[in-house]
Protein backbone atom coordinates (compact mmCIF):
# COMPACT_ATOMS: atom_id res chain seq x y z
CA UNK A 1 0.00 0.00 0.00
CA UNK A 2 1.19 3.84 -0.85
CA UNK A 3 2.50 5.29 2.02
CA UNK A 4 0.33 8.81 1.04
CA UNK A 5 -2.93 6.14 1.30
CA UNK A 6 -1.83 4.38 4.27
CA UNK A 7 -1.49 7.97 6.09
CA UNK A 8 -4.94 8.67 4.86
CA UNK A 9 -6.34 5.44 6.24
CA UNK A 10 -4.86 5.40 9.97
CA UNK A 11 -6.34 9.31 9.92
CA UNK A 12 -9.69 8.26 9.18
CA UNK A 13 -9.91 5.29 11.60
CA UNK A 14 -8.52 7.66 14.35
CA UNK A 15 -11.42 10.03 12.82
CA UNK A 16 -13.89 7.23 13.47
CA UNK A 17 -12.98 6.22 16.66
CA UNK A 18 -13.30 9.81 17.90
CA UNK A 19 -16.24 11.08 16.45
CA UNK A 20 -18.01 7.17 17.81
CA UNK A 21 -16.95 8.21 21.39
CA UNK A 22 -18.80 11.29 21.28
CA UNK A 23 -21.84 10.40 19.09
CA UNK A 24 -22.46 7.16 19.47
CA UNK A 25 -26.59 7.23 19.07
CA UNK A 26 -26.11 8.84 15.33
CA UNK A 27 -26.06 7.17 12.31
CA UNK A 28 -23.07 5.24 10.87
CA UNK A 29 -23.23 6.83 7.73
CA UNK A 30 -23.02 10.50 9.79
CA UNK A 31 -19.88 9.23 11.72
CA UNK A 32 -18.37 8.26 8.83
CA UNK A 33 -19.24 10.88 6.88
CA UNK A 34 -17.54 13.27 9.90
CA UNK A 35 -14.53 11.12 9.88
CA UNK A 36 -14.23 11.65 6.07
CA UNK A 37 -14.44 15.32 5.99
CA UNK A 38 -11.32 15.80 8.53
CA UNK A 39 -9.83 13.41 6.65
CA UNK A 40 -10.05 14.88 3.07
CA UNK A 41 -8.71 18.14 5.35
CA UNK A 42 -5.77 16.27 6.37
CA UNK A 43 -6.97 17.18 9.72
CA UNK A 44 -7.71 15.16 13.09
CA UNK A 45 -11.71 15.44 13.65
CA UNK A 46 -12.18 17.90 16.62
CA UNK A 47 -15.14 16.85 18.55
CA UNK A 48 -15.79 19.83 20.68
CA UNK A 49 -16.16 21.59 18.01
CA UNK A 50 -18.24 19.76 16.06
CA UNK A 51 -20.75 19.24 19.71
CA UNK A 52 -19.99 23.37 19.76
CA UNK A 53 -21.49 23.72 16.22
CA UNK A 54 -24.10 21.31 16.57
CA UNK A 55 -25.44 23.37 19.92
CA UNK A 56 -25.08 26.62 17.81
CA UNK A 57 -27.33 24.85 14.83
CA UNK A 58 -30.19 23.96 17.92
CA UNK A 59 -30.16 26.96 19.24
CA UNK A 60 -30.65 28.79 15.70
CA UNK A 61 -32.96 26.61 14.18
CA UNK A 62 -36.66 25.55 14.59
CA UNK A 63 -37.18 21.43 15.65
CA UNK A 64 -38.46 21.27 12.01
CA UNK A 65 -35.68 22.68 10.01
CA UNK A 66 -33.67 20.41 7.84
CA UNK A 67 -30.73 21.58 9.40
CA UNK A 68 -31.31 20.11 12.88
CA UNK A 69 -32.53 16.49 11.47
CA UNK A 70 -30.37 13.66 10.48
CA UNK A 71 -27.81 15.43 8.65
CA UNK A 72 -27.24 17.69 11.50
CA UNK A 73 -23.93 16.45 13.01
CA UNK A 74 -23.00 16.49 8.97
CA UNK A 75 -23.37 20.35 8.83
CA UNK A 76 -22.17 20.60 12.48
CA UNK A 77 -19.19 18.85 10.96
CA UNK A 78 -18.62 21.07 8.01
CA UNK A 79 -19.35 24.37 10.10
CA UNK A 80 -16.68 22.91 12.80
CA UNK A 81 -13.98 23.17 9.76
CA UNK A 82 -14.81 26.97 9.22
CA UNK A 83 -13.17 29.84 10.72
CA UNK A 84 -16.73 31.77 11.60
CA UNK A 85 -19.34 29.12 11.81
CA UNK A 86 -21.84 31.26 13.55
CA UNK A 87 -22.06 33.53 10.67
CA UNK A 88 -21.67 30.76 7.94
CA UNK A 89 -24.91 29.16 9.23
CA UNK A 90 -26.78 32.44 9.32
CA UNK A 91 -25.87 32.27 5.66
CA UNK A 92 -26.38 29.27 5.24
CA UNK A 93 -29.90 29.54 6.29
CA UNK A 94 -30.32 32.36 4.44
CA UNK A 95 -30.11 31.28 1.18
CA UNK A 96 -31.70 27.86 1.76
CA UNK A 97 -34.84 30.32 2.53
CA UNK A 98 -33.67 32.25 -0.95
CA UNK A 99 -33.56 28.87 -2.54
CA UNK A 100 -37.24 27.83 -1.77
CA UNK A 101 -38.35 31.10 -2.57
CA UNK A 102 -36.81 32.14 -5.45
CA UNK A 103 -35.86 29.42 -6.93
CA UNK A 104 -38.94 26.64 -5.77
CA UNK A 105 -36.46 24.24 -4.36
CA UNK A 106 -38.21 21.56 -1.92
CA UNK A 107 -37.41 21.58 1.41
CA UNK A 108 -35.39 18.21 2.15
CA UNK A 109 -32.47 17.72 3.70
CA UNK A 110 -30.61 17.72 -0.12
CA UNK A 111 -31.37 21.48 0.21
CA UNK A 112 -30.29 22.35 3.24
CA UNK A 113 -26.66 20.65 2.15
CA UNK A 114 -26.84 22.86 -1.01
CA UNK A 115 -27.49 25.82 0.52
CA UNK A 116 -24.72 24.88 2.51
CA UNK A 117 -22.09 24.26 -0.10
CA UNK A 118 -23.28 28.13 -2.20
CA UNK A 119 -22.74 29.37 1.39
CA UNK A 120 -19.68 28.06 2.17
CA UNK A 121 -18.36 28.67 -1.10
CA UNK A 122 -19.58 32.14 -2.89
CA UNK A 123 -19.87 35.89 -1.76
CA UNK A 124 -23.06 37.33 -0.33
CA UNK A 125 -23.60 39.74 -3.07
CA UNK A 126 -23.51 36.50 -5.31
CA UNK A 127 -26.02 34.48 -3.86
CA UNK A 128 -29.02 35.39 -5.53
CA UNK A 129 -26.69 34.43 -8.84
CA UNK A 130 -25.62 31.14 -7.95
CA UNK A 131 -28.95 30.19 -7.20
CA UNK A 132 -30.28 31.44 -10.12
CA UNK A 133 -27.91 29.24 -12.14
CA UNK A 134 -28.94 26.68 -9.80
CA UNK A 135 -33.00 26.22 -10.76
CA UNK A 136 -31.65 26.81 -14.39
CA UNK A 137 -29.15 23.87 -14.43
CA UNK A 138 -31.90 21.93 -12.26
CA UNK A 139 -34.81 22.81 -15.21
CA UNK A 140 -32.78 22.11 -18.10
CA UNK A 141 -31.85 18.40 -16.27
CA UNK A 142 -35.23 18.03 -15.47
CA UNK A 143 -36.96 19.18 -19.11
CA UNK A 144 -34.63 16.36 -20.91
CA UNK A 145 -35.32 14.08 -17.56
CA UNK A 146 -38.59 14.88 -15.58
CA UNK A 147 -38.60 11.37 -14.09
CA UNK A 148 -35.22 11.23 -13.13
CA UNK A 149 -34.58 14.54 -11.73
CA UNK A 150 -35.21 15.29 -7.72
CA UNK A 151 -34.10 16.52 -4.65
CA UNK A 152 -31.17 14.51 -4.95
CA UNK A 153 -29.78 16.67 -7.57
CA UNK A 154 -29.98 19.97 -5.96
CA UNK A 155 -26.27 19.42 -4.59
CA UNK A 156 -24.57 19.16 -7.53
CA UNK A 157 -26.91 21.35 -9.11
CA UNK A 158 -25.93 24.19 -6.82
CA UNK A 159 -21.72 22.92 -7.18
CA UNK A 160 -22.40 23.48 -10.91
CA UNK A 161 -23.83 26.68 -10.34
CA UNK A 162 -20.83 27.49 -8.19
CA UNK A 163 -18.54 26.49 -10.87
CA UNK A 164 -17.90 28.92 -14.50
CA UNK A 165 -19.15 26.28 -16.80
CA UNK A 166 -21.87 27.66 -18.74
CA UNK A 167 -25.56 26.23 -17.75
CA UNK A 168 -26.14 25.60 -21.40
CA UNK A 169 -23.25 24.03 -22.42
CA UNK A 170 -23.37 22.21 -19.11
CA UNK A 171 -26.92 20.56 -19.69
CA UNK A 172 -25.80 19.44 -23.26
CA UNK A 173 -22.99 17.78 -21.85
CA UNK A 174 -24.91 16.43 -18.93
CA UNK A 175 -27.24 14.79 -21.61
CA UNK A 176 -24.42 13.67 -24.55
CA UNK A 177 -22.46 11.80 -21.60
CA UNK A 178 -26.20 10.11 -20.55
CA UNK A 179 -26.82 9.01 -23.98
CA UNK A 180 -22.81 7.54 -24.22
CA UNK A 181 -23.76 5.15 -21.34
CA UNK A 182 -27.35 4.86 -21.89
CA UNK A 183 -26.94 1.33 -22.89
CA UNK A 184 -24.49 0.07 -20.70
CA UNK A 185 -26.32 -0.52 -17.22
CA UNK A 186 -30.04 -0.84 -16.61
CA UNK A 187 -30.76 1.75 -13.96
CA UNK A 188 -30.53 5.09 -15.88
CA UNK A 189 -30.71 7.10 -12.69
CA UNK A 190 -27.29 6.06 -11.73
CA UNK A 191 -25.97 7.39 -14.88
CA UNK A 192 -27.90 10.74 -13.88
CA UNK A 193 -25.47 11.48 -11.42
CA UNK A 194 -22.50 10.11 -12.46
CA UNK A 195 -23.40 12.66 -15.73
CA UNK A 196 -22.82 15.25 -12.72
CA UNK A 197 -19.65 14.62 -11.64
CA UNK A 198 -17.84 14.31 -15.17
CA UNK A 199 -19.48 17.73 -16.04
CA UNK A 200 -18.34 19.55 -12.95
CA UNK A 201 -14.70 17.64 -13.31
CA UNK A 202 -14.78 19.34 -16.89
CA UNK A 203 -14.23 15.86 -18.01
CA UNK A 204 -12.83 14.63 -21.92
CA UNK A 205 -14.36 12.19 -23.95
CA UNK A 206 -10.96 10.12 -22.54
CA UNK A 207 -11.87 10.01 -19.13
CA UNK A 208 -15.69 8.90 -20.55
CA UNK A 209 -14.05 5.56 -21.68
CA UNK A 210 -12.29 5.23 -18.77
CA UNK A 211 -15.38 5.02 -16.73
CA UNK A 212 -15.90 2.15 -18.97
CA UNK A 213 -12.72 0.70 -18.25
CA UNK A 214 -12.92 1.15 -14.47
CA UNK A 215 -15.90 -0.37 -14.01
CA UNK A 216 -14.82 -3.45 -15.71
CA UNK A 217 -11.85 -3.40 -13.86
CA UNK A 218 -13.81 -3.26 -10.54
CA UNK A 219 -15.71 -5.69 -11.40
CA UNK A 220 -13.21 -7.86 -11.66
CA UNK A 221 -11.94 -6.84 -8.32
CA UNK A 222 -15.30 -7.83 -6.54
CA UNK A 223 -15.95 -4.11 -5.20
CA UNK A 224 -18.16 -2.40 -7.66
CA UNK A 225 -18.34 1.16 -7.81
CA UNK A 226 -21.71 0.75 -9.90
CA UNK A 227 -24.43 0.66 -7.11
CA UNK A 228 -26.77 3.19 -6.26
CA UNK A 229 -24.80 5.65 -4.85
CA UNK A 230 -21.33 4.79 -5.30
CA UNK A 231 -21.51 5.65 -8.84
CA UNK A 232 -20.28 9.03 -8.91
CA UNK A 233 -17.33 7.99 -7.43
CA UNK A 234 -16.75 5.91 -10.28
CA UNK A 235 -16.55 9.46 -12.05
CA UNK A 236 -14.40 10.62 -9.66
CA UNK A 237 -11.87 8.27 -9.63
CA UNK A 238 -11.67 8.48 -13.37
CA UNK A 239 -10.24 11.45 -13.15
CA UNK A 240 -7.08 10.34 -11.83
CA UNK A 241 -4.25 9.93 -13.24
CA UNK A 242 -3.11 6.13 -13.10
CA UNK A 243 -4.79 3.23 -15.36
CA UNK A 244 -8.20 1.47 -14.50
CA UNK A 245 -6.80 -1.36 -13.26
CA UNK A 246 -4.01 -0.13 -11.11
CA UNK A 247 -7.22 2.76 -9.30
CA UNK A 248 -9.39 -0.97 -9.32
CA UNK A 249 -6.28 -2.30 -7.46
CA UNK A 250 -5.90 0.17 -4.83
CA UNK A 251 -9.65 0.21 -4.17
CA UNK A 252 -9.33 -3.58 -3.90
CA UNK A 253 -6.95 -3.19 -1.42
CA UNK A 254 -8.57 -0.18 0.56
CA UNK A 255 -11.58 -2.17 0.83
CA UNK A 256 -9.89 -5.42 1.68
CA UNK A 257 -8.06 -3.00 4.71
CA UNK A 258 -11.22 -1.60 6.19
CA UNK A 259 -13.07 -4.56 6.00
CA UNK A 260 -10.52 -6.35 8.29
CA UNK A 261 -11.03 -3.66 10.91
CA UNK A 262 -12.18 -3.85 14.29
CA UNK A 263 -16.66 -3.19 14.09
CA UNK A 264 -16.45 -2.30 10.73
CA UNK A 265 -18.10 -5.53 9.68
CA UNK A 266 -21.23 -7.56 11.16
CA UNK A 267 -23.36 -5.73 13.24
CA UNK A 268 -20.17 -3.57 15.31
CA UNK A 269 -21.21 0.11 16.23
CA UNK A 270 -18.92 0.72 13.20
CA UNK A 271 -20.84 -1.70 10.64
CA UNK A 272 -20.92 -0.88 7.01
CA UNK A 273 -22.59 -2.40 4.34
CA UNK A 274 -20.65 -3.54 1.63
CA UNK A 275 -21.98 -0.71 -0.53
CA UNK A 276 -21.32 2.07 2.11
CA UNK A 277 -17.81 0.68 2.83
CA UNK A 278 -16.87 0.45 -1.31
CA UNK A 279 -18.16 4.25 -1.16
CA UNK A 280 -15.50 5.28 2.17
CA UNK A 281 -13.30 3.43 0.01
CA UNK A 282 -13.19 5.28 -2.90
CA UNK A 283 -13.32 8.66 -1.14
CA UNK A 284 -10.42 7.61 1.18
CA UNK A 285 -8.66 6.88 -2.65
CA UNK A 286 -9.69 9.96 -4.17
CA UNK A 287 -8.45 12.27 -1.36
CA UNK A 288 -4.81 10.31 -1.18
CA UNK A 289 -4.31 10.70 -4.79
CA UNK A 290 -5.17 13.98 -4.67
CA UNK A 291 -2.65 14.23 -2.25
CA UNK A 292 -0.23 12.73 -4.29
CA UNK A 293 -1.32 15.12 -7.14
CA UNK A 294 -0.87 18.12 -5.10
CA UNK A 295 3.39 17.24 -5.01
CA UNK A 296 3.47 17.92 -8.80
CA UNK A 297 0.95 20.54 -9.40
CA UNK A 298 3.16 22.27 -12.14
CA UNK A 299 0.38 23.72 -13.80
CA UNK A 300 -3.00 25.26 -13.15
CA UNK A 301 -4.98 22.62 -15.38
CA UNK A 302 -4.00 19.79 -12.65
CA UNK A 303 -4.43 21.98 -10.12
CA UNK A 304 -7.91 22.40 -11.52
CA UNK A 305 -8.05 19.00 -11.83
CA UNK A 306 -7.29 18.67 -8.00
CA UNK A 307 -9.84 20.62 -6.73
CA UNK A 308 -12.29 18.73 -8.96
CA UNK A 309 -11.34 15.87 -7.57
CA UNK A 310 -11.70 16.62 -4.11
CA UNK A 311 -14.89 18.48 -4.39
CA UNK A 312 -16.63 15.45 -6.29
CA UNK A 313 -15.61 13.24 -3.63
CA UNK A 314 -17.18 15.28 -0.85
CA UNK A 315 -20.03 16.00 -2.49
CA UNK A 316 -20.38 12.26 -4.10
CA UNK A 317 -19.57 11.74 0.02
CA UNK A 318 -22.70 13.83 1.92
CA UNK A 319 -25.12 12.92 -0.95
CA UNK A 320 -24.25 8.72 0.15
CA UNK A 321 -25.00 10.09 3.52
CA UNK A 322 -28.02 11.84 3.01
CA UNK A 323 -29.30 9.03 0.55
CA UNK A 324 -28.76 6.23 3.68
CA UNK A 325 -30.12 8.29 6.54
CA UNK A 326 -33.23 9.26 5.10
CA UNK A 327 -33.64 5.85 3.51
CA UNK A 328 -33.26 4.78 7.44
CA UNK A 329 -35.55 7.56 8.74
CA UNK A 330 -38.59 6.31 5.99
CA UNK A 331 -37.79 2.53 6.88
CA UNK A 332 -38.28 3.25 10.24
CA UNK A 333 -41.26 5.65 10.43
CA UNK A 334 -43.28 3.28 8.10
CA UNK A 335 -42.68 0.61 10.63
CA UNK A 336 -43.86 2.61 13.50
Amino acid sequence: MKANLEQKLNLYLENVNRIKKTYRMQPGMIRHLSALMYTSEGKELDTEAIRRCHDLIKAETNVFSPFRGDMAVGVATLLSLQEAPRQLLQQALDVYLMMKKDAAFKASDYLAMAAYQIAANAEPDTYAAVIGRAGDFYDGMKKHHWMLTGKEDYIYNSMLALSDIPVQTGVERMEAIFEEFMNDVVLRGKIHALSQVLVLGKESAASVEKVRALREACHQKKWRLDQEYTYPLLGVLSMMPGTAEAIAEELAETCSFLRGQKGFKGFGALALSRQELTMVAASIVAYANADEMKTSATSTALSTSITSIIIAAQEAAIIAAVVVVTANSSTSSSSS
